[in-house]
């Protein structure tokens, strides 16, 4: 479709908008009706020619702009005058009707805090990371009493608990099988069971010389050991 036929239809789809209103008829010769779909459209192609030309030094201006189809929201220094603000804009063309509602923000502090638990030697460095990006590091202690006394759920046995790191460990060497699982540790710990039974190649528990040490070692510690969570 052409600018030139995409124009035509435009008029006259906004200047030929009839209405019968108490026996009289009646043809809308500016904006369009009140629910049109082309309301927004129209309002982001006028307003947004208007804010490239017209109003483009008064937006520099600002602090910040923002608007969203006929909804602006902008924000200045306490020297600007919104009253001058809301002339420019009214003046930019006649059909714009600008009322402005202003509200003082109340901020005092320039300096964040954050809240973060003492690591020794860790914490120290990110207070003084932090301080560099204006941050405060306000430090409590991890462990308290409260979180010592009150116990607001009951703890998981280990084979209920999901997502964490587990540990296998070998009763007659060093050896360690640690890994990972998103589901519950017992459903993880009863495949490895089976692949110890059935001597799973691909298992990694079942790897060794004498593959029957990871039975026993599967068959007395059941639920495995939980390192923590993922």
């Amino acid at each position: 479709m052409s600018v030139k036929l995409l124009k035509e239809l435009f008029t006259r789809c906004t200047q030929n908008v009839q209405f019968l209103c108490n026996g009289w008829f009646y043809r809308q010769i500016d904006h369009v009706a009140m629910g049109s779909p082309l309301d927004p459209f129209l309002a982001n192609v006028f307003i947004g020619k208007i804010e490239k030309t017209s109003l483009r030094e008064t937006i520099n201006d600002l602090e910040f702009y923002c608007r969203c189809t006929d909804d602006i929201f902008c924000e200045t220094d306490h020297n600007t005058d919104v009253d001058v603000v809301v002339r420019k804009f009214n003046s930019a063309h006649p059909s714009l009707k600008v009322s402005a509602e202003a509200k003082v923000w109340a901020v005092t502090c320039d300096k964040a805090w954050q809240r973060m638990p003492y690591i020794k030697d860790v914490s120290e460095a990110t207070k003084r990371i932090a301080a560099g990006i204006g941050v405060g590091i306000a430090h409590h202690p991890k462990a308290t009493v409260r979180s010592r006394v009150m116990r607001i759920k009951d703890r998981l046995n280990p084979s209920e608990q999901s997502s964490v790191v587990h540990r296998i460990p070998c009763l007659y060497c060093p050896v360690n099988y640690t890994g990972r699982t998103g589901r519950m540790l017992g459903s993880r710990i009863h495949e490895h069971k089976s692949a110890v039974r059935q001597g799973d190649a691909l298992s990694q528990v079942c790897i060794g010389e004498d593959k029957s040490e990871w039975v026993d070692v599967v068959s007395e510690v059941p639920q495995g050991s939980v390192l923590g969570p993922l």
